[in-house]
């Protein structure tokens, strides 16, 4: 239902981006996944420089905020109002404040009226990194490489400007 939901507020939206890298390199990735079981694999994203242009190639940049990306993010914060870690700074956290609030009030409804309050902010913005790009060739014979972890509760949507900055 939800999704649906999502399907005609996307109609209504205009496409946006992300904002372009930061460095002198246009960004390319990659999503890998090590061999086994689901539960037993890693899953990542390794980010590269190209010199292809992500304007030339919309359909191949992601919209930051998929379905199964918000949706995600919308139980992990669902299930933090119930289980907020006592060793975290409440004070920080004023998201975690308007949960609270939303789950009260529209307990049934939690799911919805989050959904709908992203839908409401974000315009199917597009990050602008290119999926498969071709990769450049360094200009001193190699790459310098970054190890980035997003943390519990995020996915690899989340840090998405840092990471394409770093690689840029």
């Amino acid at each position: 239902m939800l999704y649906k939901i999502d399907d005609l507020t996307n109609l209504l939206k205009r496409e946006s981006w992300l904002p372009g890298p930061a460095g002198s390199w246009e960004v390319g990735y990659v999503d890998i996944m090590t061999e086994g079981l689901p539960t037993q694999s890693e899953y990542l994203r390794l980010y590269y420089p190209t010199n292809q242009k992500h304007q030339n190639l919309p359909g191949r940049c992601h919209i930051w905020s998929e379905h199964t990306t918000k949706h995600g993010f919308i139980n992990f914060i669902k299930a933090q109002v119930h289980n907020w870690p006592s060793w975290v700074n409440h004070s920080e956290f004023k998201l975690l404040d308007l949960a609270t609030l939303i789950e009260r009030c529209f307990n049934p409804g939690f799911r919805t009226v989050f959904s709908l309050g992203w839908n409401w902010m974000c315009n199917n913005a597009k990050i602008p990194v290119i999926h498969q790009a071709q990769p450049a060739s360094p200009p001193s014979g190699k790459w310098p490489v970054v190890i980035f972890s997003h943390g519990m509760g995020c996915n690899r949507y989340a840090y998405s400007k840092i990471c394409y900055d770093l690689c840029s």
